[in-house]
């Protein structure tokens, strides 16, 4: 049950400049309270802080999923603790894997978040309860499952393919790639795979559609990919798809590729592919990868071992029962991550701490 946060006034800060403000600014409107959304790319830690202050904000919800732990973010936690204003703060702060590889900059981080009365951080980090930092934190980490708020826009019996600007074979299923290529996705021993797969002589009997701006990946990679684009292999488009024909290729798709490679922090592909009930492709090297092996929700695949994994991988996506079992898993699993429990989540905490 949410608690009364009516009194409150919220300030969303968004450091980062991340397109994710949005969904917090709109999931948070609903509440009973004031919300007001600050963007900057440039603006500190320290200067939200004074900001809030000045203009009689009573919390601030931080948005910087890019897990910046920072000698000002440290700062900023011991005047918290020693400040006369009444504000609090809340925030996503950290991608929680950096707290797994310890720092100096990580253990006063901790120091500090366990000293401070008015500061709480939510992970969407499934296995936080197996933490070590949550044990030394006590109640100051707390789950907040990742969510989309239009769950309900496109649904795959819905969803169309009308608008997209490049031709999709329609009698193979689609795999879909999307977002910033780059080495974290594992686009250099995918792009490797297909070449090696098609120069055997067999035909692939999926379509990966890979949309995105080309990131820090070898120049050998990219001309890889053009070159199977332009033998109809896969497409690959070169940049962010809009909202609409995202969500209807998501929707439209057999699985989607959710690959992290040397990264544990959460994924949005991954929680839209899950509610929308299509099985995502992971790494057994990953927290997403523990999750979906946890409760069956999709497809994994070993990066150490990635071409004979993927020749697996292209098998059991073949299995239509298995598929089917996966989507309907992936789909219940998301259920209750919605905008609804954030709320009721940031309800509870700003209560606690004022």
């Amino acid at each position: 049950m949410n608690r009364k946060v009516s009194n409150e006034k919220i300030l969303v800060v968004d450091v980062h400049n991340h397109l994710h403000s949005y969904i917090y600014e709109e999931a948070l409107s609903d509440m009973d309270c004031t919300v007001t959304l600050y963007r900057s790319s440039h603006v500190s830690l320290e200067k939200a802080f004074e900001f809030a202050i000045r203009n009689s904000y009573t919390c601030l919800y931080l948005i910087t999923l890019d897990g910046n732990i920072n000698l000002g973010l440290i700062k900023t936690l011991f005047r918290i603790k020693f400040s006369s204003s009444r504000i609090m703060i809340c925030s996503n702060l950290f991608a929680f894997y950096k707290l797994n590889k310890l720092s100096l900059g990580t253990i006063f981080f901790l120091i500090a978040l366990r000293a401070s009365s008015r500061f709480k951080v939510f992970v969407s980090d499934p296995l936080l309860e197996k933490r070590l930092y949550k044990s030394f934190c006590k109640d100051k980490i707390i789950f907040s499952p990742d969510f989309i708020l239009d769950r309900e826009l496109v649904k795959p019996e819905n969803s169309s393919l009308g608008d997209i600007p490049f031709l999709i074979p329609r009698a193979i299923p689609i795999i879909g790639l999307f977002g910033r290529l780059n080495n974290k996705k594992c686009i250099v021993q995918l792009v490797s795979s297909l070449s090696s797969y098609v120069l055997t002589g067999r035909k692939l009997k999926f379509f990966f559609v890979i949309a995105g701006p080309y990131g820090d990946l070898p120049s050998t990679t990219l001309e890889s990919l053009e070159s199977l684009s332009n033998s109809g292999v896969v497409h690959y488009h070169p940049d962010f798809l809009q909202e609409k024909l995202l969500y209807n290729l998501i929707s439209a798709s057999h699985a989607i590729w959710s690959v992290q490679n040397n990264f544990h922090g959460s994924s949005g592909i991954f929680t839209r592919s899950c509610a929308y009930g299509i099985p995502p492709i992971v790494s057994t090297a990953s927290t997403l990868g523990n999750v979906t092996l946890k409760h069956n929700l999709g497809y994994c695949i070993d990066v150490k071992n990635f071409y004979t994994s993927f020749l697996r991988l292209l098998d059991l996506m073949q299995d239509s029962s298995l598929h089917s079992e996966l989507a309907a898993n992936s789909l219940n699993y998301s259920r209750d991550k919605t905008e609804q429990h954030f709320r009721s989540i940031l309800s509870n905490t700003i209560s606690d701490l004022a």
